[in-house]
């Protein structure tokens, strides 16, 4: 029988350092600590030394067996991971048998462990995200080979027996809570639950919770997992559940969850590495552990309104809820598969593969073949000689006249803008992305730019049909866009792509749905007032997955998620018979180069992705000056190989 609440010991402190006085030998001043099966304290003697004592009913005798169990193996396993160890009565037992009144009492005796909860600790960098996966991933490859036979059993918090929430959303008060809670734990029910039955199983943590991890810092400063706690609902699952735990946790109150998220998993990945199906699964998984969070404490409240315990991860587990409400789930995959050293996603190989073999058959973009000796490769990256000092590139008028001088200097027709470019041009709210670390920038350009005079036609260059027009008016954004879905049938082949920056005469002449031919006029390029407030161009992208985007998907990406936005978009130069030039170098991989542009820069090493111009507001015109040549350095060491 699942059993959702379970009862406490009643021991007082002083009974309970009797017990330890009596069993250990032990005399120590005893603190009560947390719990929610256990009776649990601080024991600290006079000498110094530090114990955790649990105390258990013996309905939980089999729980507590595993547990001691599990510590025993792991310490045989690994030896250097941070985890408790049992502390032998005078008896030389795991635990001893002790009556409280009519009720037999469990005791074990633990190893105190320094450092302070995550939950705690700040800030969760991704450094120390990646530690807590290493850590767990670690603990979860020790206990690959366990079995216990207590392993076996029904336990709320195993992500195989969720179905009991469904039964108890109305202690949940709010319509709004209960409706989205109710539609996550049925999706679990009848799609997770069964997929879970093909993954890999073993005996596991399975409370990877902020609270259970420890942290400390290393002499260098740098934070490391000092401990991991609370072995009370090991049980046997699946790995992915029990990674997802883990992530749900890292994600409580922050901004880009899913970047924590990450992280952590690329830590657990790096010791035991995951498979395809079970990194599908990890999305919903984490929505159904931070569900299951949700009504349990709004069961708890009710049978235990005094135990703030039960009730900690509450607020924040709803807040991420609805964080994940609003993401993709499709790109949430793509990120975590990123994570795990895969492709995220796999159509954009696809796509490339066939681009490259078709090369040179597709249509002029221009309707004229354009060579090489009439275009012009603009370069508008953070270390670029074309794109001019900042006060003309802000100026969106200045800098459209800036490059139609280039062209005319260069004696060319056409201009482009390269794919996989990181600019400074992108500077309003529009590109702006609340990360975990403060405010980021997209910057990485995932597209083609083609520079060309308003009005110039634009023609697609292969067949497809108008999946979906819109104007996306405002400042920086894309004005008047289509968007062409191609199906290549011999191949099981879709992808898309999207030219932005159009007139808007070019949306009056399309319809949704209709036949578009290789060739075929879509749209003429827009002028400044109505394309966003840009150069006169047309933005040219390749989308292997269009994530439910309609008329719209987005041209530049944050560099800390560039590999999954370049998979996503891949690169369209084969489509437009362009040169090589026009992809920009890939940034340097090496860490070699990027430890020692954290020790030239320190600080400013984000300043690429960060608002490039927050150095420079607020400041005197001598002092913009120097500093916009500082930030030029910097951008430099930062793209250097």
């Amino acid at each position: 029988m699942l059993q959702l609440r379970y009862r406490v010991p009643a021991l007082t402190t002083a009974e309970a350092a009797i017990l330890l006085e009596e069993h250990w030998s032990l005399r120590a001043t005893l603190t009560p600590l947390p719990g929610e099966r256990d009776l649990n304290f601080r024991a600290s003697t006079a000498d110094g030394r530090l114990f955790v004592l649990k105390l258990s009913e013996l309905a939980h005798s089999s729980a507590v067996e595993l547990e001691a169990a599990a510590l025993t193996h792991v310490a045989a396993r690994d030896p250097a991971l941070p985890l408790p160890r049992l502390v032998p009565t005078q008896d030389g037992l795991a635990y001893a048998t002790v009556r409280d009144g009519e009720t037999t009492v469990l005791a074990r005796l633990l190893t105190w462990l320094p450092g302070t909860p995550l939950a705690i600790w700040k800030p969760h960098s991704p450094e120390l995200q990646y530690c807590v996966g290493q850590a767990l991933g670690r603990l979860a490859l020790a206990l690959r080979d366990f079995r216990h036979p207590a392993a076996q059993r029904l336990l709320k918090w195993e992500l195989g027996t969720a179905s009991w929430a469904l039964e108890h959303l109305g202690k949940v008060s709010d319509h709004g809570k209960r409706s989205f809670l109710e539609e996550i734990l049925e999706y679990h029910q009848s799609s997770v639950v069964p997929a879970l039955d093909s993954l890999r199983r073993s005996v596991l943590h399975n409370d990877g919770n902020d609270h259970n991890i420890l942290v400390e810092a290393e002499r260098d400063g740098r934070p490391r997992v000092s401990g991991i706690l609370d072995f009370g609902d090991m049980c046997e699952t699946a790995v992915a559940a029990d990674v997802a735990i883990a992530m749900s946790y890292i994600m409580l109150d922050k901004p880009d969850p899913i970047s924590a998220a990450a992280r952590l998993l690329a830590g657990y990945h790096s010791v035991l590495p995951l498979e395809e199906k079970e990194i599908e699964l990890l999305f919903d998984l984490v929505r159904s552990r931070l569900a299951l969070s949700v009504v349990n404490a709004a069961l708890q409240a009710e049978l235990e309104p005094g135990n703030r315990y039960l009730q900690i991860s509450a607020a924040p587990a709803w807040k991420t809820l609805e964080r994940l409400r609003r993401y993709q789930k499709r790109l949430a995959l793509y990120r975590f598969r990123h994570a795990c050293d895969l492709e995220p996603c796999p159509a954009g190989t696809r796509v490339v593969q066939w681009l490259d073999r078709n090369r040179g058959s597709f249509a002029p973009l221009l309707g004229t073949p354009t060579d090489s000796t009439d275009l012009y490769v603009f370069d508008a990256s953070v270390d670029s000689g074309d794109l001019g000092t900042p006060d003309v590139w802000r100026d969106r008028s200045r800098f459209a006249a800036h490059v139609r001088q280039a062209l005319d200097s260069a004696g060319v027709r056409v201009a482009v803008g390269r794919y996989d470019e990181v600019r400074p041009l992108y500077t309003s709210p529009l590109f702006a992305v609340e990360g975990n670390e403060g405010t980021e920038w997209r910057t990485v350009h995932t597209a083609i730019d083609v520079f060309a005079e308003p009005g110039t036609p634009i023609f697609a260059p292969l067949r497809g049909r108008v999946h979906s027009l819109r104007d996306n008016a405002g400042d920086g954004n894309y004005g008047p866009t289509v968007v062409l879905e191609h199906r290549i049938d011999e191949e099981e082949l879709v992808f898309w792509t999207l030219y932005g920056h159009l007139s808007r005469e070019s949306l009056q002449r399309l319809e949704p749905g209709a036949e578009v031919g290789a060739g075929e006029l879509i749209g003429w390029v827009g002028t400044s007032d109505v394309n966003g407030g840009w150069w006169p161009h047309v933005h040219v992208q390749v989308i292997a997955d269009l994530l439910d985007y309609e008329g719209d998907f987005p041209g530049v990406a944050r560099p800390l998620e560039r590999e999954v936005w370049l998979s996503l978009s891949p690169d369209p130069t084969p489509l437009l018979a362009l040169p090589r030039e026009a992809r920009a170098s890939p940034p340097p991989s090496s860490s070699d180069l990027e430890q020692r542009r954290s020790r030239v820069i320190g600080p400013s090493l984000r300043l690429s992705y960060r608002d490039p111009l927050h150095i420079v507001r607020g400041r005197s015109e001598e002092h913009t000056s120097e500093l916009q040549s500082q930030f030029h350095l910097v951008c430099r060491l930062l793209l250097e190989k």
